[in-house]
Formats: structure tokens, C-alpha cells, sequence
């Protein structure tokens, strides 16, 4: 699970002294991510036979969802995958729509 909150804080100047007020959550969400250890194997595998090949991941190796999202979807539980983008070597999942912000999340698995 990965947390995002936004908080805004506004701070007013006023000739000698500054009065700051309380901090307003703007954006707030829970994203639950899931990697897919079959497609994960199934990549690995065709990448060692291909190393020169620049093969890229199946699109559902990397599925997520927010949990401010109603379930089950007509995909299931995991409606979304994440989009590969080969020339940063990592995920890119958007953050969810608010009126406050708009921003891409990029994710890159390593080995640990």
C-alpha cells in the first residue's frame, strides 16, 4: 500500500508579523499495487533467451487500484495495469483525478 496526501499551507504576512494557518489536506489516496509473478517469470525467461532483444513486460505485470475505487469492477479487482515506458525503465501509474492536482507516479522494480 503507498499513501499520498497533499497538504496545503498558507501562510499571511501582515506588516510585522506572519499569522499561518492550519494546514488543508488537498489530495488524499490509497493506491494498493500488485506484481504478477507468472508474467514477471514468463518475461525473465524471454529476456535471458533475448538479451539484445529489447523485449518489453506484459502489460499486466504491474495491475493496481485505489482503494477510494468501488469494487469489484467489471475487470475485477485489479482494474488498472501500469504502462511499462522503456526509456525511463519504470512504471508510470497516474495519480487519481482531483481538482487540486494532477501528477504521474513512476514506479522502477529492482532487485533487492
Amino acid at each position: 500500500l503507498l499513501s499520498f496526501r497533499v497538504v496545503e499551507h498558507r501562510v499571511d504576512k501582515i506588516l510585522l508579523w506572519s499569522h499561518e494557518y492550519p494546514g488543508r489536506p488537498i489530495y488524499s489516496e490509497t493506491l494498493e499495487v500488485r506484481l504478477n509473478g507468472d508474467a514477471l517469470q514468463e518475461w525473465r525467461t524471454a529476456v535471458a533467451a533475448n538479451p539484445t532483444g529489447g523485449i518489453l513486460p506484459p502489460d499486466n505485470l504491474l495491475s493496481y487500484h485505489w482503494l477510494s475505487e468501488e469494487e469489484p469492477t467489471a475487470t475485477g479487482p485489479w482494474p488498472h495495469s501500469a504502462a511499462f515506458i522503456p526509456t525511463l525503465g519504470a512504471f508510470e501509474i497516474p495519480l487519481r483525478e482531483a481538482p487540486s492536482m494532477s501528477a504521474n507516479l513512476y514506479l522502477q522494480a529492482l532487485a533487492w
